[in-house]
């Protein structure tokens, strides 16, 4: 298969569904939409070690056989927020599943020879809501350009934005 050229991804790890945003590394400087967006889902009926690992191995599809040559990758970095509901998250254990699953998907394109980085939640958007964020890229890219993005392929998108020096 020939090689497209250079990309850079930006993800959003989520056990239920992680949001990829594939840059073209030529225009990483420039305010343009990413050229490919994706929401990786396993089924949901799976235990969610099995998730996990399912989610990895799209990952490595996409940047190994997708066409893109994944030059960078960077990753939102799970993170604890205090409060009722940042208490029961953490509870809940999701916060550590979290945590997991960003490491795994992160430990697929270190393994890859991809420059694998990491942005904290507060860097990239601090306490914004998922619908600001959402009027925020819209207005940044405008609407024809986010008509595709789904769910969790929002913030990936914001953080890629966010790693080009675009504030949201």
């Amino acid at each position: 298969m020939r090689l497209r050229t250079g990309a850079r991804i930006t993800v959003d790890p989520g056990i239920g569904g992680t949001g990829v945003a594939v840059w073209r590394a030529k225009d990483w400087e420039d305010e343009v939409p990413p050229i490919h967006t994706r929401v990786l889902t396993p089924a949901a009926k799976l235990p969610w070690e099995e998730k996990v690992w399912r989610l990895c191995n799209m990952l490595e599809d996409l940047c190994e056989g997708s066409g893109y040559r994944v030059e960078a990758a960077t990753f939102e970095l799970a993170q604890f927020f205090g409060g009722a509901g940042g208490y029961m998250v953490a509870a809940k254990g999701d916060l550590v599943k979290l945590c997991i699953v960003t490491g795994a998907l992160a430990a697929v394109t270190a393994r890859l020879c991809v420059e694998t980085g990491f942005v904290e939640v507060n860097a990239w958007k601090g306490q914004l809501s998922k619908e600001v964020v959402m009027r925020r890229i819209e207005a940044r890219l405008g609407l024809a350009a986010c008509d595709a993005f789904k769910t969790h392929a929002w913030d990936a998108v914001g953080i890629g934005l966010h790693m080009k020096g675009f504030e949201l």
